[in-house]
């Protein structure tokens, strides 16, 4: 390993510098700890990868939006199966994430169901991690911060059950998914309560984003959520 990987590995933090993603893990008897690849990732050009000695590393890398990130657990697998790891808190503090949380829950799509886009609204604002545990999804969120360089824009990505990926939602971002699987399941890692007085959506053809569908099956509570455009945010 060169000086400028050592300098990298040496204290497991998350640093964000003109677009630049790095992640890198604090080191034991001389050995970075964690297994796999670390990724940096630039938001504007491609990713590069630094090898490591181990294979237990959760990958973090960066998205076109501040402040999201995807999951890329480490995937092991034999005869038996397989086994993913989807938290490693020590990892996720890096990025900022308030790791408390206080509920997690999961929903049962049929394909091509819309959710979203959801999010809940100040004192109630909450982050999230969302994983697609069986099936696929195509999974979105929307930055809805006035005062972000990102705001207005989004980010879409597939998770999978067989990509085992993530995707770090914090508050401030509307989220919302597509499933593209014949049945899909998607579990929560949420930093708040549901609060029903907190709770908010946007339409989800309102804010320019290419969905693979043009005409999902949606609840009629979202149905009737209120235009991007019409929307006025409480996140500054």
């Amino acid at each position: 390993m060169h000086n400028g990987q050592r300098r990298l590995l040496a204290s497991h933090r998350l640093s964000i510098e003109s677009g630049v993603v790095s992640i890198d893990s604090a080191c034991c008897n001389g050995r970075p700890r964690g297994q796999g690849i670390i990724r940096v990732c630039n938001t504007r050009t491609k990713c590069f990868q630094l090898p490591t000695a181990e294979e237990d590393f959760m990958r973090i890398v960066g998205t076109s939006l501040i402040d999201c990130f995807e999951l890329l657990p480490a995937i092991h697998e034999d005869r038996r199966g397989r086994f993913v790891k989807v938290f490693q808190k020590s990892e996720l503090q890096s990025t900022g994430m308030d790791c408390c949380f206080s509920e997690s829950y999961y929903t049962v799509s049929r394909k091509d169901v819309l959710r979203g886009l959801h999010f809940q609204i100040p004192p109630a604002a909450c982050s999230k991690i969302v994983y697609c545990v069986h099936g696929a999804v195509w999974d979105v969120v929307l930055d809805i911060r006035k005062s972000s360089k990102t705001y207005g824009r989004y980010h879409s990505v597939e998770l999978s059950a067989h990509k085992g990926n993530g995707v770090i939602v914090a508050a401030g971002f509307a989220h919302g998914f597509l499933a593209l699987s014949r049945g899909a399941t998607v579990l929560y890692l949420v930093t708040a309560e549901y609060d029903a007085t907190c709770d908010a959506g946007i339409l989800w053809n309102s804010a320019g984003i290419k969905w693979p569908v043009e005409s999902p099956t949606i609840s009629p509570r979202d149905a009737g959520f209120v235009s991007f455009q019409e929307f006025r945010t409480p996140f500054q």
